[in-house]
């Protein structure tokens, strides 16, 4: 099961919808105080606010691969791999991440061509 980090998430949300924290916790139904334990860490949300979190992400645009906290690199699928460590880079710095990924996947691919 993944985990996500939870008080980014809920911190992006907050500021992409322009909502308070008092506004979010009306939505998930949780008191204001549960919303700021979320956003400094010490508590992660119920089921029932999961739902309502994850549905507010797509809402902001947000994309949850961004969110999920790694424990174990060798579960993790290759393109949430990607998306996880492009996490946090300015747009040139992505494309430039990507096009030398991209550089590397066909040097690799030839090699195995030539062997």
């Amino acid at each position: 099961m993944k985990d996500y980090d939870w008080a980014e998430l809920v911190s992006d949300i907050i500021g992409h919808l322009h909502m308070t924290q008092s506004q979010l916790a009306e939505k998930c139904m949780v008191t204001q105080q549960t919303i700021s334990n979320w956003k400094n860490g010490s508590r992660k949300p119920g089921m029932y606010a999961q739902d309502k979190i994850f549905a507010l992400s797509q809402q902001a645009n947000l994309e949850l691969s961004n969110y999920v906290e790694i424990n174990n690199w060798e579960e993790l699928d290759p393109k949430d791999m990607i998306r996880t460590c492009l996490k946090g880079l300015k747009q040139e710095q992505k494309k430039i991440a990507l096009h030398m990924l991209l550089t590397l996947t066909e040097d690799f691919r030839q090699q195995n061509l030539s062997e």
